[in-house]
């Protein structure tokens, strides 16, 4: 993991996407203005198409697929929202063009904006060879108990990596860090995206090589790595043989955080305690 200083050329692309986005918008409003159900299915249509257009730019095979279905779609509502509200061939095909002229340049600026992260990733074999004394960190609670159904401790015991159980009124932290002072030279997390969170920032502060095991409930982290969510156990040869990978990772309000932060009441509700085994309950 590492931090990464974003260059002016990605900046402007970034900008130039998002005004774009707004260009789209503003363009609809004008267009449609005073047409109300045409209005409503134009912002319906460019929602579908930016979401669309994101998971095109963004995402790998069969993702991908569906983003361009999403942007064909949403394309397909704001012409017909166009249809809807003007009637004249003429000036339909003009703005249609428009449209999809500014969504062009927008999924392009975007593209160029995340052209690092999508295609320079630092991979590289790590020098020395697999590490000698891994620690795998095991939250036994997480994802209904994954840590248990995989028998992830067994294979952890095959491939000769310690493990350590999160029991009750235990600090991870303090977990991890003692890891560390025993002598760890590669840590790992059997948890949820949180847990993952925690140990992989004591990780970078030790500058030591870090596991994703997937064995959380949504484990959107492992999702962006590519990982196999649905078996936890393959993640866990990459203590053996896996090749390291810099990721980057930031902090809001000096928490630490390597996929995604939540803010306001969504936020809150995830701290309590009842929410990992009845959600809708926790939220109302």
């Amino acid at each position: 993991m590492s931090e990464t200083r974003v260059s002016l050329r990605r900046r402007l692309a970034a900008w130039f996407a998002l005004a774009g986005t707004v260009a789209l918008a503003v363009t609809l409003a004008v267009i449609l203005f005073n047409h109300g159900v045409s209005i409503l299915i134009g912002i319906v249509g460019l929602l579908l198409a930016v979401a669309g257009g994101w998971w095109l730019v963004t995402e790998p095979m069969p993702r991908r697929a569906i983003g361009i279905a999403g942007l064909a779609a949403g394309f397909a509502l704001m012409v017909a929202a166009l249809a809807n509200a003007l009637g004249d061939a003429d000036r339909i095909a003009f703005r249609s063009v428009l449209i999809a002229a500014l969504l062009a340049v927008t999924l392009a600026c975007a593209r160029a904006a995340m052209l690092r992260e999508l295609h320079q990733i630092d991979i590289h074999v790590r020098a020395g060879g697999p590490p000698r004394h891994p620690v795998l960190l095991c939250n036994p609670w997480s994802g209904g108990g994954k840590v248990e159904r995989f028998d992830l401790v067994s294979l952890a015991r095959e491939l000769g990596v310690e493990t350590v159980m999160l029991d009750r009124g235990l600090d991870l932290e303090q977990l991890a860090r003692d890891a560390v002072a025993r002598g760890a030279d590669c840590l790992g997390m059997a948890g949820g995206d949180g847990s993952q969170a925690l140990v992989a920032s004591i990780a970078v502060e030790q500058a030591l090589p870090f596991v994703c095991v997937s064995a959380g409930t949504r484990n959107h982290f492992a999702l962006d790595l590519g990982l196999n969510r649905d078996d936890p156990r393959e993640s866990m040869y990459a203590f053996r043989d896996a090749e390291e990978r810099k990721v980057d990772y930031a902090t809001a309000n000096d928490r630490f955080f390597v996929n995604n932060v939540s803010l306001g009441v969504y936020a809150k509700i995830v701290q309590e305690e009842s929410y990992r085994d009845a959600k809708v309950e926790t939220t109302k």
